[in-house]
């Protein structure tokens, strides 16, 4: 009996270790703190929850690179981009698991494109989600930048800690470069314009806002207008409020702004939603009035982001697109 018990608890820590470190993005040193064991024990368990099929790895097969760098070059030329970052997809519809294998593929090629593109003289925009992080989280840094400006582009998830909150990942994307950041301390969304309006104009709130407005380098993420989605699952939306803007034409989301599919903000006069941090003009305005400036989206790897990604591109939301192939296919045959 005891042990059969202490297996089952060997596997509910393998299980604890593999979401924590797979699912949200977690370094094994963060996952050795968060269920106090050493970090050599969190890859022992990680290896285990391998091999009791807890954790399956997918390995994507290669793709021919003159067959991406045609597809690189119909994108840039169709949709206006500076640059185009593809990693392999699949043909299928892949399970939730295959998606998550999928999305650090994009994730890694997308880190690798911001670590060769970072200038010490840039100032970053970072946006709030779990692509976001998984770029974070594959993040090798090959130079200090000590005059790198983070800045989140939108305010606080809540009052703990998330993951996925722009303020921290701000700030990880800083100290990874020796860098600097700015934070928001701000709701991300507020209710009513009045709040909006007394938040921006407070000292620390409105150095943050006006940082963004001087951003060079961006990156964010497309969602589609669904109740999966960040906004909704903290409650900054409620799920009849979404219903109603995605029949004035909502058909993605990036950062609390709903966008239509010509990539243009929706917004209902019953709807209360005010988000503080950037705004979709100025990302607009960084991809066609700025120069120098990149805009990168990273999304792919489901078929329900092709719409929200072709409405980004088509309203030059983004000036850089981080994909898979397959998805790249579908946005040229839209």
């Amino acid at each position: 009996m005891a042990t059969r018990r202490a297996t089952e608890d060997k596997q509910n820590l393998m299980l604890r270790a593999a979401k924590l470190y797979y699912e949200d993005g977690l370094s094994q040193q963060q996952v050795a703190r968060r269920l106090f064991v050493s970090r050599p024990e969190v890859s022992r368990l990680l290896s285990g929850a391998r091999e009791a099929g807890i954790v399956r790895i997918t390995v994507v097969p290669p793709t021919r690179q003159e067959y991406l760098e045609q597809l690189r070059r119909r994108l840039r030329e169709r949709f206006e981009l500076r640059d185009v970052i593809l990693a392999p997809g699949r043909e299928e519809i892949p399970d939730q698991e295959t998606l998550h294998s999928l999305l650090h593929l994009i994730a890694a090629a997308a880190a690798r494109y911001l670590d060769d593109v970072l200038a010490d003289d840039d100032v970053l925009a970072v946006a709030w989600g779990y692509n976001t992080r998984n770029v974070m989280r594959h993040l090798q840094p090959s130079k200090i930048l000590a005059s790198l400006i983070a800045v989140p582009m939108l305010g606080c998830l809540s009052h703990r800690m998330d993951l996925f909150d722009s303020n921290g990942l701000a700030r990880d994307f800083a100290m990874a470069y020796g860098g600097q950041h700015m934070g928001l301390p701000a709701p991300a969304i507020v209710r009513t314009r009045r709040h909006h309006d007394i938040a921006a104009e407070l000292p620390l709130v409105g150095e943050t806002l006006e940082a963004l407005r001087r951003a060079t380098v961006a990156i964010t993420s497309m969602a589609t207008a669904s109740p999966d989605t960040t906004a909704v699952r903290e409650g900054f939306i409620q799920p009849e409020e979404l219903a109603r803007l995605v029949d004035a034409g909502a058909v993605g989301e990036m950062c609390g702004w709903y966008f239509d599919e010509r990539g243009r903000g929706v917004s209902h006069k019953g709807i209360a939603c005010y988000p503080i941090g950037m705004e979709l003009e100025t990302l607009r305005e960084m991809v066609t009035k700025r120069q120098g400036c990149r805009v990168v989206g990273i999304a792919g790897a489901d078929p329900a982001r092709y719409l929200p990604i072709f409405a980004a591109l088509r309203g030059r939301l983004i000036n850089v697109l981080a994909t898979d192939h397959i998805t790249a296919t579908r946005l040229l045959e839209m």
